[in-house]
């Protein structure tokens, strides 16, 4: 991904999108992390370690603007004659849309689309980026007014132009979540 362009996207994303103090929630920021399954059409690849975070801005009472990041880990596939492996990462730019349940309950759900990058390793190399859309749902445990225990959930299929079939991403993690 062209770093000049990632870059310039999340400053002007920070700078426009506008932060309302009376919303329920404020802004926030999240750390995960958790097991990736990458499964392409016909190999499982297995699971790996994820981890990543989240930064978001409120723009109503319960949606916010998010940016975020996930490192899907390199799991590694071997067919008994070739080996490959295949690292995936993700810069996300969506929704996040936050249902409270009590005052230490909520649940949330996550749109938006991810700039991806695929690389391929082993036996046969190479590396491939683009966009898709991902979505996700999870939940959150107050501990105090600004800490949070987070479950989360989501999704992202990989499409590479040219080939047959995608590499479908499915993420389990669990994180702490801060409100400023």
């Amino acid at each position: 991904m062209n770093k000049s362009l990632i870059t310039l996207t999340t400053g002007v994303f920070l700078l426009l999108v506008p932060n309302t103090s009376e919303a329920q929630y404020g802004s926030y920021g999240e750390v995960f992390f958790g097991s990736a399954k990458q499964v392409d059409t016909g190999v499982n690849y297995g699971s790996d370690t994820s981890f990543g975070f989240w930064g978001g801005i409120p723009i109503s009472d319960m949606v916010a603007a998010e940016i975020g990041y996930a490192n899907y880990g390199g799991p590694t596939f071997s067919d008994g004659f070739d080996v490959l492996s295949i690292k995936t990462t993700a810069l996300n730019f969506g929704a996040r849309f936050q249902l409270p349940i009590d005052d230490t309950l909520g649940a949330h759900a996550r749109i938006g689309i991810a700039l991806w990058e695929l690389e391929f390793g082993g036996d046969f190399f190479g590396s491939y980026d683009d966009s898709n859309i991902y979505y996700g749902f999870g939940g959150d445990i107050k501990l105090t007014e600004s800490a949070s225990i987070l479950l989360d959930y989501h999704s992202l299929s990989c499409e590479v132009a040219g080939v047959s079939g995608s590499l479908d991403i499915t993420n389990l993690s669990v994180g702490i979540g801060f409100e400023f």
